[in-house]
């Protein structure tokens, strides 16, 4: 049964508001009102993880305790799902969203707009195990109470005048010119307390205490200038550039500028082009330009902390670096060229983009230890790697059918990378587990000590480990994230389009994903299918004996193929006879209803449970251990418009 977090309650209000100060100047206001209460299960890698558990359980009811009274886990692990919810963790969000944009035209041909912004979230998460009633692991039985309280604020500020007029009758001029600033501001405090007297649900409940806190912010102010000129409404030349500083940059990194520039040309309205009759409108365009990803809140920081040392025996008070941050930091910036073209044909029904781009990201953040003669952390972040990124991007849509009784269209968005780490900057290679960062190969690839062949020779259908090969070094198993992902959207319009379906389809591939579930089943728990069944396939039995039995000890046979090609969505949509809206039964103009069903199917060489079933927070290495599918589900939406 797939489990997910269990939502309890949401709600949210939103509003619009357009106000027309004079026929030169008007208002937009927007908000939105979030709130949401739910209670989360224990699950992925988690002792008392429901998935956890489940999955490593030898399978049979009758495993557990076997004391007089002593409850049976009936094929969990060590706890069951009764067990795991007696801790009770919950969430509670309360966001909201405001945002006022001015706009002045002033003259005809000069404009000035503002959007003026905030985004508040208030997160309370709670961890609450009852005296007497938690698993019996560790002290929980005792019970504690955790709570944290945390807020997050982002600020916007962005203004910009536009003067727009001819310069001849050919040429047009368009400049822009802006002011930015951006605050981001973190904040959090938590307490906790353990053992609590019977009944008690709060922190000041407990006889011993703790706290934390944390607060960092981020703030960006920057500038940018855009010119573009524009020959007979074909051909558009842009040029640009914008300076940024950030507060999270080192005392000695100076205003990072970012060029761009930017060209399209219309070539199908020029005269000597023959244009097909097929063909409504063909472009050309290419882009160059720079952008910058600053370093974290405090990465360039020094930290101290208070000490003590011995002066002539005597103690005396002293600090050290706890962090010796990096003056010299400065942002990671790229610089894309790209190129392509638009294709518009057979009277707009159906169109092409293809887009081709080469990216190279200098002066990467890594981390490089330091000499321990510094006498403060091992490492600090520097301004050293470089990263290539090439690729290939195209969409294709079309209006197929277009008929009273049926009508399709369709569209397919196709992405293609490849990633490159080009160099360390003298930092020796990064060699983990099976991550390695090495210059010359994709940036987090996998590597390990690869099963070479595996025969039966004895013929009983059973692997040993003198019937397994594996290879005596480590070599690149694969890139740990898609090269190619593929999207196709197809939409079918019935009866005068009253009733429509569409679905979507994705399609990721050309990376490996380890099943890191199977794995630890079969190192530690036995209970895989390639130790306990003697009719498994000689592949799985392959990697379970060089994972335990080989003197080489390799994971590498859980490294699987990751692709797959998912049925993500189909839903239905009936509109409402017009005769229900004059009736005057109901207030409005137009009515549909819509069915749909989400995560439907997948097809996929993944061995695992899913290989969308991911682990692992934002921004890391996706790893599906223990962890649960994106669920199946299905909604059913009424839409009434005025």
């Amino acid at each position: 049964e797939q489990l997910r977090p269990n939502a309890l309650f949401r709600y949210s209000f939103r509003g619009n508001m357009n106000i027309q100060m004079n026929p030169k100047a008007d208002v937009a206001v927007s908000t939105a009102f979030i709130s949401s209460t739910q209670r989360l299960p224990q699950n992925e890698n988690n002792s008392l993880g429901i998935t956890s558990n489940g999955y490593g359980g030898p399978g049979y009811r009758t495993n557990g305790p076997v004391s007089a009274g002593a409850p049976n886990r009936n094929g969990y692990r060590f706890f069951t799902p009764g067990d795991a919810f007696q801790e009770t963790v919950s969430q509670e969000i309360n966001r909201f969203i405001g945002s006022i944009s001015p706009n002045w035209r002033p003259l005809s041909w000069l404009t000035a707009r503002g959007n003026f912004g905030v985004d508040f979230t208030n997160r309370v998460d709670s961890d609450l195990c009852r005296n007497g009633q938690c698993p019996d692991f560790s002290t929980f039985r005792q019970g504690f109470k955790f709570n944290n309280r945390t807020n997050f604020f982002q600020y916007t500020t962005d203004v910009s005048t536009t003067a727009q007029f001819g310069l001849t009758d050919a040429i047009n001029s368009r400049t822009t010119g802006g002011l930015q600033y951006f605050r981001r501001v973190f904040q959090r405090n938590g307490a906790n307390s353990t053992i609590l007297p019977p009944g008690a649900t709060t922190v000041t409940a407990g006889s011993v205490f703790g706290g934390s806190e944390v607060t960092d912010y981020k703030i960006t102010a920057g500038a940018f200038l855009e010119q573009t000129f524009s020959l007979h409404d074909r051909l558009f030349l842009t040029g640009a550039f914008r300076a940024d500083n950030n507060s999270a940059f080192g005392a000695k990194s100076t205003v990072a500028i970012y060029p761009k520039l930017q060209a399209s040309w219309i070539v199908s309205e020029e005269p000597f082009f023959p244009t097909p009759s097929f063909l409504n409108q063909f472009r050309l365009r290419m882009a160059y330009g720079q952008s910058g990803t600053s370093p974290g809140a405090n990465d360039a920081l020094a930290f101290f902390a208070p000490t003590s040392v011995n002066l002539s025996d005597n103690p005396t008070s002293a600090i050290i670096f706890s962090a010796v941050g990096n003056p010299n930091l400065k942002p990671e910036r790229a610089t894309e060229l790209e190129g392509g073209f638009d294709l518009d044909m057979f009277d707009n029904r159906m169109s092409l983009a293809l887009t081709g781009y080469k990216k190279r990201t200098s002066d990467a953040l890594l981390s490089r230890i330091i000499a321990p003669s510094v006498g403060a952390s091992s490492s600090r972040f520097e301004n050293v790697g470089a990263v290539t990124n090439n690729g290939v991007e195209m969409s294709l849509h079309g209006q197929l059918i277009d008929t009273k009784m049926i009508a399709f269209d369709g569209t397919v968005n196709y992405a293609m990378n490849n990633n490159n780490l080009a160099s360390l900057g003298g930092i020796p290679p990064i060699i983990g587990t099976e991550i390695r960062e090495l210059e010359g190969y994709p940036l987090f690839g996998a590597w390990g000590r690869p099963i070479l062949s595996f025969t039966d020779i004895n013929g009983d259908g059973i692997l040993t480990a003198n019937e397994v090969v594996v290879g005596d070094s480590a070599v690149f198993l694969g890139r740990t994230s898609p090269k190619t992902e593929v999207t196709f959207n197809p939409g079918f319009d019935f009866f005068n389009r009253k009733l429509r379906l569409t679905a979507s389809i994705d399609h990721k591939s050309g990376y490996v994903l380890k099943n890191s579930t199977e794995r630890i089943r079969c190192q530690s728990r036995l209970n895989c299918r390639g130790i306990a069944d003697p009719t498994a396939p000689l592949a799985e039995q392959a990697r379970a004996v060089a994972l335990r039995d080989h003197p080489a000890r390799t994971q590498a046979g859980y490294w699987d193929d990751g692709r797959f090609t998912k049925l993500r969505e189909v839903a239905l949509t009936v509109r409402a006879p017009d005769s229900w809206m004059r009736s005057g039964f109901l207030a409005g103009n137009k009515m549909s209803f819509t069915i749909a069903g989400r995560n439907l199917k997948t097809w996929t060489r993944f061995t695992g449970i899913d290989p969308e079933a991911a682990a692992g927070a934002e921004g890391e290495i996706q790893d599906p251990f223990q962890a649960t599918p994106p669920p199946t589900f299905y909604t059913f939406r009424v839409n009434l418009g005025f």
